[in-house]
């Protein structure tokens, strides 16, 4: 597609892998733990010209620990703990002027989240669930450090490194009400108590912010259906694409210092499907 800018460009080379795995156990007709593995890297080389060779790297490492039980009842109950550490780097080795440039500036963030969830159906359509979420985060967006040897190793700089960290506790509620003929519809709400700090202030900010999500799908034939939904909801984390600007990092940053994140969103569409009214099993995913 770039016939010019693909001569520019030598020594090409590539590193890219996934991995997942996963343990399920099943301790009694109750009970039942997973645990599931899944790490990927991403790494790039390649020489531009003859005076600038770039380096990018994006890694991502997921643990997630998850416990299901039933009662003797009608509850059901969700329990997960997981753990999440994404990064993102790129270098460039530039002559400049005669004189060699090496910076690499990368993205990271850490995430440990823990939450339990309780369902119960009322009656043939309806569906009730009610449960608790925590997240602690970890963010070091835009660090920098200057490299050598052509290593994309990453060193945070005191002038560029700036550290955040979050918590986000969240009490949430949802009734659904599922008629598999025609109707659908949902209402949730959900109640959040947010903290932020950064590390150079040492001064934690909280704050309490309401969620309401709102959901009604109707077919009145099988080939055609409307929906409608209206969100309210807060925003904590925010993703810069793209900078510094030309090159290919995304940092992702807390809610920090601002007041008001909420944003409010309402959707109306037209639906129409050749099968009929989505299965019971499509509905649930």
């Amino acid at each position: 597609m770039l016939p010019s800018g693909a001569k520019s460009i030598s020594d090409a080379s590539a590193l890219v892998y996934d991995v997942f795995a996963k343990a399920a156990w099943r301790i009694s007709p109750k009970h039942d733990i997973s645990l599931s593995v899944f790490n990927s890297l991403d790494t790039y080389k390649y020489l531009y010209e003859s005076d600038s060779e770039e380096h990018m790297r994006w890694n991502n490492l997921v643990l997630n620990l998850k416990h299901k039980a039933r009662t003797d009842g009608p509850w059901f109950f969700d329990n997960g703990l997981s753990f999440n550490s994404f990064s993102s780097r790129q270098a460039a080795l530039k002559i400049l002027s005669e004189t060699e440039n090496n910076l690499a500036i990368g993205s990271d963030i850490k995430e440990l989240i823990l939450q339990t969830t309780a369902k119960r159906q009322l009656g043939m359509y309806s569906e009730f669930q009610a449960g608790f979420k925590t997240r602690y985060a970890r963010f070091n967006p835009g660090s920098s450090s200057r490299i050598s040897g052509g290593l994309l190793m990453h060193q945070e700089s005191p002038a560029v490194g700036d550290v955040y960290y979050s918590s986000t506790n969240t009490l949430h509620a949802q009734l659904a009400y599922m008629n598999t003929n025609h109707l659908e519809m949902r209402a949730a709400v959900r109640a959040n108590l947010y903290l932020a700090d950064a590390e150079r202030v040492g001064d934690w900010k909280a704050r309490f912010d309401p969620e309401v999500s709102l959901l009604a799908r109707w077919y009145p034939v099988n080939w055609f259906g409307i929906e409608g939904t209206f969100d309210w909801l807060s925003q904590y984390y925010h993703t810069l694409e793209g900078v510094p600007l030309g090159w290919s990092l995304d940092m992702m940053m807390p809610n920090v210092y601002r007041k008001n994140p909420d944003n409010c969103m309402v959707a109306f569409s037209f639906l129409s499907v050749n099968t009929g009214f989505p299965s019971e099993d499509t509905k649930r995913r």
